[in-house]
């Protein structure tokens, strides 16, 4: 059996298995309540054959754990093993926010990544879990959302996702950045002539966990009941990427992918 006969019969198998019209499951996909959780999915899987292109095999093992999260246990979109040590790296991997980027009046270029629990967590869980995670109930119940920035070691970001919009008739998705934008993009993706939409979601950005938070020097926490903006340990809900205006390169704590391995190294050297 091909490649491709082979995911086409489990395609099929899946819709009988489901009982799922096939012949409607691009309507089904395509809806505004399934789709941003198929393309988040989806990123997972693309960032998974990214890391496998860049990292050497003999040095580096990557996989998707199939994990099930838990109200106590974080469950891990990529594992990345260091063979030679035998230490693991997790990564979350997030969707930036749609119809994020934007270009400021002086030049400046950010975009956003969506980075928050899809789940809020409860009073009942947090009371049990805030002396595990080490922070106070009062802390946690002012970040029912957010991630700590030790629930992971790396987030994987997509670019592309930020030049998303609403469709105000249709109500799908669709890919629109702006003239003046996409200069801009080809820019940031150094490929002038590249299909602008396949290398913005090729350039896939990467940032340590820890250099996240408002203890670290990132931002301000945006919690207006948090009691320690400027020191807390939680990651915000929409991390700001910023890139350098003249080169188009992505500013620390955010890299490209070429930066990945060092990062890896980086993380490596505190575990």
């Amino acid at each position: 059996m091909t490649q491709e006969s082979a995911w086409q019969a489990a395609l099929s198998k899946y819709c009988i298995d489901f009982n799922i019209p096939i012949e409607y499951l691009s309507d089904i996909l395509r809806d505004p309540k399934v789709n941003p959780m198929i393309r988040g999915k989806g990123f997972e899987f693309s960032t998974l054959m990214a890391f496998r292109q860049i990292l050497d095999p003999l040095v580096w093992d990557v996989s998707k754990p199939n994990m099930n999260a838990q109200a106590l246990q974080h469950d891990v979109d990529i594992l990345v093993k260091h063979l030679p040590s035998g230490k693991s790296i997790s990564v979350e991997c997030k969707l930036s926010k749609k119809d994020s980027f934007r270009v400021s009046k002086t030049g400046e270029i950010t975009a956003a990544v969506k980075c928050m629990r899809s789940r809020t967590l409860g009073q009942e869980i947090i009371e049990d879990r805030a002396p595990i995670m080490g922070v106070t109930v009062d802390q946690l119940n002012s970040h029912k959302d957010n991630y700590l920035t030790t629930d992971f070691d790396i987030v994987a970001s997509s670019f592309g996702n930020a030049f998303y919009t609403t469709d105000k008739d249709s109500g799908d998705y669709v890919w629109t950045p702006s003239i003046s934008h996409q200069e801009v993009i080809k820019k940031i993706l150094n490929q002038p002539e590249a299909d602008l939409k396949k290398a913005a979601f090729d350039f896939i950005l990467v940032a340590k966990a820890a250099d996240l938070s408002p203890q670290a020097g990132f931002a301000l926490c945006a919690r207006r009941t948090c009691k320690h903006r400027d020191s807390c340990k939680f990651i915000p809900n929409y991390p700001v990427v910023k890139f350098d205006k003249n080169s188009g390169s992505p500013i620390n704590p955010w890299n490209s992918l070429g930066s990945l391995q060092g990062i890896l190294l980086e993380v490596l050297s505190k575990k």
